[in-house]
């Protein structure tokens, strides 16, 4: 079962806005590390419309917190997966198809 973007923002007390909550859901359903503007082009094909600039703000203030990755070889951003843990978190990225699992 998918995160639920609401959720997430009301466990890090963050202000519930439609725009954060576009982001996530653009994490959650991306499945692999992805930039700024592969995440604003994910929500415009959604129909729905944020500003890049927003994305950015958004994803600076995830990272903040510790919501997102970014991930190490790629650059992109990744929603975190193990929020609940501590410390180091390695990445598994498959080459075929650019998926990549948190450990």
């Amino acid at each position: 079962m998918k995160p639920d973007p609401q959720i997430i923002l009301n466990r890090f007390k963050m202000r519930d806005t439609q725009p954060r909550r576009l982001v996530l859901k653009a994490l959650i359903n991306m499945e692999k590390p992805a930039s700024h503007k592969e995440i604003h082009d994910w929500i415009i094909k959604q129909d729905a419309a944020v500003n890049l600039v927003t994305v950015y703000r958004a994803i600076e203030k995830f990272e903040d917190i510790g919501v997102i990755h970014r991930h190490p070889s790629s650059g992109g951003v990744m929603l975190c997966s193990m929020t609940e843990k501590s410390g180091h978190h390695g990445f598994l990225s498959c080459e075929e198809c650019g998926k990549v699992e948190e450990f």
